[in-house]
């Protein structure tokens, strides 16, 4: 997980798993900050449930496997009180 990263981000192949399509209204863009180089992306609107609370959230479906899963500030952070304990488990309250 990392905790610098604004949206969340999947992968090619983890967006196909999720039944994700390119769309003719779809605007492919690209992120920085994920390795040395860009990587083309295209925001989508899924549901995602962490714990009990289901929610609708942006993300970032890379259109290349080489990048890594990250949970985003935007639509998930700002919901709960995110806890970090170097090799314990992380908990998420809401």
């Amino acid at each position: 997980m990392d905790s610098g990263a604004d949206i969340s981000l999947i992968s090619k192949s983890v967006g196909d798993l999720l039944g994700l399509k390119i769309e003719n209204n779809d605007k492919i863009t690209e992120a920085k900050g994920i390795g040395e180089r860009s990587v083309p992306i295209i925001i989508k609107k899924i549901k995602m449930k962490i714990g009990d609370k289901l929610l609708e959230t942006r993300i970032a479906w890379a259109l290349i496997e080489e990048v890594p899963l990250l949970l985003g500030r935007e639509d998930v952070f700002n919901l709960f009180d995110i806890c970090f304990k170097k090799n314990k488990k992380t908990v998420f309250m809401d």
